[in-house]
């Protein structure tokens, strides 16, 4: 009787639990790597705002202060200006320099009118219909999510005063003869304040649409753009400076200075080094 012979097992299923478990060992250390970055990133994150919002806490205080330094002195922001719209410099620890530069922020048409009046929505409304017709295609250019209502008549372009014209006189006179009055009026004012009495004498308004005007058309910005350039010297390899920017609404009067601000910071953003 012949021996029975053992045909040998097959080896090959080793291969595929190889690769499986190689597979599985691979997906972990992924999912843990990616665990790991995403601590990193939140902490990175947190280390972000936390710094953010120190640095631009001091930017807003120093530009307090230097609004503070005027009161009681009827002296407009753009006249205390140098002619690079640089407002002040001052220093702080560590060797850093930062410098603070002003716009007027008011030469566009406001389209957001949350907190608004009935009567400053119906206006606002009326400003971004005009617009569109101005401005065409592109009329998003010329609007502004903050501020006030009114307009800049120093720095809006003519499709904004248009538009502006067209909801303050609501068919009571001739948007285009304000336009020209406005404009010939910033042009003769040079750096001195714009007469907006004499600009609505010119265009010849009737008296029920002055109040509308003078809501509409700001002679002086009471919004302002903000540029806080910070630098800090004598590093190797040099470094861009960091750029903050700001809005920030101005407010007049001769209230008690301990007791309220003079401005009110309403947004900041970290922009692109140069």
């Amino acid at each position: 009787m012949r021996p029975l012979l053992r045909r040998p097992l097959p080896r090959a299923f080793a291969l595929p639990l190889a690769l499986v478990l190689v597979l599985v060992s691979s997906v972990m250390i992924v999912v843990m790597l990616e665990r790991q970055q995403s601590q990193q990133l939140t902490v990175q994150r947190e280390l972000e705002g936390y710094t953010f919002h120190h640095i631009t806490k001091g930017f807003g205080e120093a530009f307090e202060a230097w609004l503070r330094s005027s009161r009681g002195q009827s002296v407009p922001i753009r006249q205390r200006l140098g002619s690079d719209a640089r407002a002040f410099d001052l220093s702080v620890d560590g060797g850093q320099s930062v410098s603070i530069s002003l716009y007027d922020g008011q030469g566009s048409v406001l389209a957001d009118f949350s907190g608004l009046t009935d009567d400053q929505v119906l206006l606002g409304r009326t400003m971004l219909t005009s617009l569109r017709q101005q401005a065409g295609a592109d009329w998003k250019r010329f609007t502004r999510r903050d501020g006030p209502v009114g307009v800049s008549v120093r720095s809006a372009p003519r499709e904004v005063l248009l538009a502006a014209a067209d909801a303050a006189l609501s068919d009571s006179g001739d948007p285009e003869a304000l336009v020209n009055a406005l404009i010939d009026a910033r042009s003769a004012a040079g750096d001195e304040p714009i007469d907006l009495a004499s600009a609505m004498d010119a265009a010849d308004l009737p008296p029920e649409s002055r109040a509308r005007v003078q809501l509409l058309f700001a002679a002086e910005p009471g919004l302002w753009r903000g540029i806080a350039e910070a630098e800090t010297p004598g590093t190797w390899p040099p470094r861009p400076p960091t750029l903050y920017q700001f809005l920030a609404i101005t407010r007049s009067g001769r209230q008690n200075a301990e007791l309220r601000r003079t401005s009110l910071i309403i947004r900041w953003e970290r922009l692109q080094s140069r």
